[in-house]
């Protein structure tokens, strides 16, 4: 292999690895925008679900009249 082939190969290796660098780059920071949306959503449905759990007992012991 002459310097130059060297270098063409050198060249072209390199400039794959920095691609593939980049796609991984901009799929780490998608990833990370929707763990973020899944976080959200979570705490989300939890607040909702305690909510609604909440009204349902306080339904359940309005219903149930005072106790004695």
């Amino acid at each position: 292999m002459s310097i130059n082939e060297f270098e063409k190969y050198y060249r072209e290796a390199m400039s794959d690895a920095l691609n593939q660098l980049q796609r991984v780059t901009l799929l780490s920071a998608n990833l990370q925008e929707s763990v973020e949306e899944i976080s959200t959503s979570l705490q989300r449905l939890n607040h909702t679900t305690d909510e609604y759990m909440r009204s349902q007992r306080q339904n359940s012991d309005a219903e149930s009249g005072p106790e004695s």
